[in-house]
């Protein structure tokens, strides 16, 4: 990813912040709002500082916090069948640490953006019932 010094380290204490604020919070709701800022900060980046590979996480990041937040609604109107777990919620804690961490240290970020593609897969009906066979990991 080409974003240079200035926009990294922006990138960089954001995620910080949001995952602080995750990891102080017990609700769902609430970890997934923080969330939100993390897709937020890429896309104003973005106006300054445009990357191809920035869209593509924009993109991705934006479509988790969208799945989720599908399931959860979901959820909330009594359709159970296919739940939101601690582990999905766990999951996307852990990915976005993990993008951070390839941030600060300039490395491929590829392989995060596909966990973070199979995580939202796994808020579907087909990846729901992988997730439960083993087949599909988060």
């Amino acid at each position: 990813m080409a974003l240079t010094g200035k926009y990294r380290d922006i990138l960089i204490n954001e995620i910080e912040y949001v995952l602080s604020k995750m990891g102080e919070s017990d609700s769902l709701e609430e970890k997934l709002y923080y969330f939100t800022a993390v897709h937020g900060t890429i896309n104003r980046i973005l106006n300054l500082n445009f990357d191809e590979d920035l869209v593509f996480v924009y993109t991705i990041l934006n479509e988790t916090h969208n799945y989720i937040s599908q399931r959860l609604a979901e959820n909330r109107k009594g359709n159970v069948a296919i739940c939101l777990t601690p582990e999905h919620i766990s999951s996307l804690e852990n990915l976005l640490r993990e993008f951070k961490d390839k941030l600060i240290k300039k490395g491929d970020i590829d392989n995060t953006m596909k966990k973070f593609v199979l995580l939202s897969y796994s808020t579907t009906g087909n990846g729901y019932y992988l997730l439960q066979k083993g087949l599909l990991k988060i």
